[in-house]
């Protein structure tokens, strides 16, 4: 179990060291770069240049180089004036500049001669081709987020704005088989999608909010996102990412939260659905139905402000969201009363005891000629979010602090007693977000910022079936849950009725530098993430029992039983990264990016080592029992994950900008690099379901009431149960399940390239033409390769 107390103090310590320690931190943070010329267009040399948020008072000074170039570096996302002096030329501004996370802007500006007295302002706004970089990326602005209409109103809808994405959501595109959507339902936090992009995988994008890791790690999908009225904006990179960026082969998607201003702003909100505008589905109306009734209140407000002008500010959020359902009516089919009383083709059978028993949890079918039946459930759900920042501007630095809280609970209402197809049960879900941070101007040459952040989700599961299936068959172990398939057409039952807890923690420190040296805009930094895994669950220990038929079910013939002792894991691993990358201007037309990213991946470790390894002919020595061939981690030859760490992961990135005609109307950009996808951990469950962890027992064409017997095989179980470490006299019972990765195995990688055409239209308008591809490699799926073979 987790020691609640030891991870609080953890959580203590991470917040005070944020508080105290002297740290250059990180927030979203975007660049603004240019030339400052005389009219003739020759470069004006040592001119004074000045960046100015309205909103906070931040402002930035450097001096125009020889080129007449100047950068802004690790500015926070905002709307900026950049003004521009030098004797002998009017003092020359251009306002309204909308600086994004994760963007370059380029902004030139033209001297007049004249004297400082004078002011020419240039007032800018719309949209603005990329002139700087070869990314490919997508902005989702303020305005967007608030008012787009959005399906339930979750943000991370947003990303499928991004040209190239698609919500695979409902698909299995994450593990490239298996049931990734009702996994996706009852372990990610409601609200996360499987986005792609590109044609890549469902797993392939990271998440950033506020400049901290915001991925849960059990599928890689996104954690919650703050309200619409919470957030400021979305930038979503999907091809040819900067080499500060990795841990992703699809791209990232930053987000960023508002902030408070020198003016106090806020507002208040509810959006209510209802059926007082719903007609009755057609369906409904053919069954004596009426409408689906639906009830669904979301509310909340934020607000933001100074406390001290130009130095203190504070934004909070509340959103809070409550759905009402009618009682589904959804039908089943099940047996008719000829086939509870063993009748089959008006021949007598004998009834099984365990079956029979299990009848009287079966409701009877409204129609005998269907098997039919109809039957009401209804799912309650409520969510309260909540959001608070601190932002503090000083004269070279500026911190900031936030805390983000969600819990979301699903609750089933009972419907009829004594009904094995409803039951009480439900999923509790609940996400913690810290970050903070602060950049550093150390020099107008030299700015450094980190990040410090740390998320915890967790997922419960709670519930009970009205009966189980240790109950009706005392030869077997269990409880109350019963996982059915009866085939022939006849509803499953799928009552997962197991209370079960899966906590996913993320520490994570990250830091950037910017040297600014002539033409080039140099960065460097990395990142350290601590990831953690506590996973508590009941999975297979009631057993997954299947019939080929009706009549195999009345007459007891079990055609497979799969029994297990659960999954029970705490792993431990760590994400490292460095980067360096030169934003290199060759001519006042053309910028480049050549990057180099290290990204190893050191696997996940499990406390006691639960992990095993193929050696064939080998002899396990930690559990001398074992078939032969089936060696365990911390013995020769199987490393302590079960494969092997990958060191040697380098990933170059280079990209080009061409500012055709230098107008900053047309540009050709493009570029091409590497990325490494580290495994969601959900795909590495069944290596802790092995024995003698937790044995995985495969019985085939058995006797309903007594599968273990009939075949003569010894019952492992309750005795096997986990948790388990297992011990050296622990057996192994044959058949039996193992799952082992290749000792050698290596994380997934992706080459993404991209060639594209911008062009400004007009003011508030522009077209893109891109060319873009994705080349996989070392991608994960599921086969048989023991399959039988056709002679021929």
């Amino acid at each position: 179990m987790i020691n609640t107390a030891r991870h609080r103090l953890l959580l203590l310590a991470f917040l005070v060291s944020l508080m105290c320690l002297p740290l250059q931190a990180q927030q979203p943070t975007g660049t603004i770069i240019g030339l400052i010329l005389d009219p003739s267009g020759a470069a004006v040399r040592g001119a004074g240049v000045t960046a100015r948020s309205p909103a906070t008072g931040l402002s930035r000074q450097t001096t125009s180089g020889a080129d007449g170039s100047y950068v802004f570096p690790l500015l926070p996302a905002a709307t900026y004036e950049v003004t521009a002096e030098a004797a002998g030329f009017k003092r020359t501004e251009q306002k309204n500049i909308s600086l994004n996370a994760d963007i370059t802007l380029t902004v030139n500006l033209k001297l007049q001669v004249g004297g400082l007295a004078e002011t020419i302002t240039v007032e800018v706004g719309g949209a603005q081709i990329d002139t700087s970089t070869g990314a490919l990326r997508q902005v989702i602005e303020e305005r967007q987020v608030a008012e787009l209409p959005l399906v339930d109103r979750n943000p991370a809808r947003l990303l499928l704005l991004a040209a190239g994405t698609s919500d695979q959501t409902n698909t299995n595109v994450t593990s490239g088989g298996g049931e990734q959507s009702r996994t996706i339902a009852r372990i990610s936090y409601p609200g996360s999608m499987v986005f792609s992009s590109n044609g890549g995988r469902g797993d392939g994008l990271n998440y950033v909010l506020d400049g901290g890791n915001n991925r849960d790690s059990y599928l890689n999908l996104n954690n919650p996102v703050p309200n619409p009225y919470a957030l400021q904006e979305f930038v979503v990179q999907i091809n040819n990412v900067g080499a500060q960026h990795g841990s992703a082969t699809g791209g990232v998607a930053t987000m960023v939260t508002k902030s408070g201003s020198n003016h106090w702003h806020g507002n208040v909100f509810e959006f209510l659905r209802n059926d007082a505008l719903n007609a009755a589905p057609f369906f409904n109306n053919t069954r004596g139905g009426g409408k689906d009734v639906l009830k669904r209140n979301q509310m909340g407000g934020a607000v933001g402000g100074p406390l001290a002008t130009d130095r203190l500010f504070i934004f909070g959020s509340y959103q809070g969201l409550l759905i009402r359902k009618a009682a589904t009516r959804t039908r089943y089919r099940v047996f008719t009363d000829a086939q509870r009383a063993g009748i089959f083709d008006a021949v007598p059978y004998p009834v099984n005891p365990v079956s029979a028993a299990l009848l009287e949890y079966i409701p009877h079918a409204d129609n005998q000629r269907t098997g039919e039946v109809f039957l009401h459930k209804r799912q309650d759900e409520h969510e309260n979010q909540y959001l608070a920042k601190l932002d503090y501007v000083g004269a070279k630095s500026q911190l900031f602090g936030k805390y983000f809280d969600s819990r979301y609970i699903k609750e089933t209402v009972p419907g009829v007693k004594d009904n094995i197809f409803q039951g009480i049960g439900g999923f509790d879900f609940i996400y913690k977000n810290v970050a903070g941070g602060l950049n550093t101007a150390i020099s107008a040459t030299l700015l450094n910022n980190l990040t410090m952040a740390f998320h915890n989700i967790q997922t419960f599961a709670f519930g009970a079936s009205p009966i189980g299936m240790n109950e009706l068959n005392p030869k077997v172990a269990g409880f109350k849950e019963i996982n059915m398939t009866f085939g022939g057409g006849l509803s499953s039952i799928n009552f997962l009725g197991r209370d079960r807890e899966i906590t996913r923690r993320s520490w994570q420190l990250t830091d950037n530098a910017h040297w600014i040296r002539g033409r080039h805009d140099m960065a460097f930094g990395g990142d350290l993430t601590r990831l953690t895994l506590h996973h508590v669950s009941h999975f297979r220990q009631a057993g997954f029992y299947t019939f080929t038929g009706p009549k195999n079910f009345i007459l007891g013939d079990l055609a497979k039983l799969i029994q297990g002792g659960g999954e029970f894991t705490d792993k431990t691993y760590w994400n490292r990264s460095l980067y360096v990358n030169d934003h290199l201007r060759v001519s006042n037309q053309l910028t480049v990016d050549v990057g180099l990213r290290w990204d190893p991946f050191d696997p996940p470790v499990d406390k006691d080592k639960k992990a095993s390894c193929f050696a064939p002919g080998r002899q396990s020595r930690r559990f001398p029992n074992a078939p032969v061939g089936l060696i365990f981690a911390g013995e020769a030859g199987c490393p302590d994950a079960g494969f092997a760490k990958a060191w040697i992961n380098f990933a170059p990135r280079l990209g080009f900008a061409y500012n055709v005609g230098g107008h900053n109307r047309t540009s050709v950009r493009g570029g091409i690099g590497l990325a490494y996808q580290p495994p969601f951990l959900e795909a590495l469950n069944n290596m802790v379901a092995i024995p003698p962890f937790s044995p995985q027992v495969a019985i085939f064409a058995t006797k309903f009431d007594d599968p273990y017997g009939f075949k003569g095989i010894p019952n492992p179980f309750p005795q096997k149960f986990g948790p388990r470490a297992g011990s050296p006299d622990d057996t192994f019972n044959s058949p039996a399940i193992v799952t082992s990765y290749a000792t050698h195995w290596k994380p997934p990688r992706a080459w993404s390239y991209n060639l594209t055409i911008e062009h400004q239209l007009f003011t508030d308008m522009m077209a893109r033409v891109s060319y873009v591809g994705l080349l996989g490699r070392k991608l994960g799926f599921n086969t048989d390769f023991n399959f039988p073979r056709s002679l021929e």
